[in-house]
């Protein structure tokens, strides 16, 4: 498949001509698939997709796209944007698209496990949710929607020093959780530590403190 500097652009990116594209792809091959026999489902331990679920929005470009639908353009900016001349926000985009799935063909998978143990604690796998500050201004639930969703799934939530919602609001809906406390130079430091400290009155169960 050509590139974006071709006019197609990848499948989900957002570049020129490349939502067409993606559709088409997607509607062919969900067509080919459903005329296939299909094997008994294996167990999913407790977990079930949504069928209500938009099959479109299959990467985070999906998710932005359809953001930028639905936000006004300043929550739309904080969320998309990063600070100052983005240099970090593109060092990390970078660094995550040199990582790779390892194919791995003709193997048992009847009976796998996904866990790892980390901080002398054991997670069901390695998947946690990252702070992400005044999640409200996407939604009126904001992290107490997001905490709902990590506690169904057993995912760990880190809530954001800049959340938009009370840590003790966060802690009543269960779930495993850290808190971030994110202190600033020149004379902030003192408010990271008062933050830290507090967090286990106001957030507790919390396992850790994220700095």
């Amino acid at each position: 498949m050509e590139d974006g500097a071709h006019g197609w652009g990848a499948l989900g990116s957002g570049a020129s001509g490349s939502n067409g594209m993606a559709a088409m792809l997607r509607a062919d091959y969900a067509g080919r698939m459903s005329d296939l026999p299909r094997p008994p489902a294996p167990a999913l331990d407790g977990f079930q997709p949504d069928p209500t679920a938009d099959l479109t929005l299959v990467n985070v470009f999906d998710f932005e796209r359809l953001a930028a639908e639905r936000l006004p353009a300043g929550p739309l900016a904080y969320f998309a944007g990063g600070a100052l001349d983005e240099r970090t926000l593109d060092d990390n985009r970078a660094a995550f698209e040199r990582w790779r799935f390892v194919p791995r063909v003709m193997t048992d998978v009847s009976a796998i496990d996904t866990s790892v143990s980390i901080f002398g604690r054991k997670w069901p796998f390695p998947v946690w949710i990252c702070p992400t500050a005044l999640q409200r201004m996407a939604h009126p639930e904001g992290e107490l929607a997001t905490a709902r969703a990590a506690a169904a799934r057993g995912l760990t939530m880190t809530l954001s020093t800049s959340a938009s919602t009370d840590m003790a609001d966060i802690a009543a809906v269960g779930g495993p959780r850290w808190y971030q406390a994110s202190g600033q130079p020149r004379g902030n430091r003192p408010r990271a530590v008062g933050l830290t400290s507090a967090a286990p009155s106001r957030h507790p169960g919390s396992s850790a403190p994220i700095h």
